[in-house]
């Protein structure tokens, strides 16, 4: 498991704890930071997006879930 800053540090993130979630490093590497998954909002009400921009295969808001294409 490694920390994902929602908003990351070099768009002025901090280290509070609604900024931050865990993840598995290959979901954290791989999937947010390799463009494949996408996490929006503070970490009590985050919206999570899997696929590519403009076309997600699954959207997840809080704990409700949403096909995508």
């Amino acid at each position: 498991m490694t920390l994902h800053h929602v908003t990351y540090r070099s768009h002025g993130g901090g280290h509070e704890a609604e900024n931050l979630v865990s993840l598995y490093s290959f979901c954290h590497l791989d999937g947010e930071h390799g463009g494949r998954l996408r996490v929006r909002g503070s970490a009590d009400d985050a919206t999570w997006t899997l696929g590519p921009v403009g076309a997600p295969v699954l959207v997840v808001r809080g704990r409700e879930r949403s096909g995508g294409r």
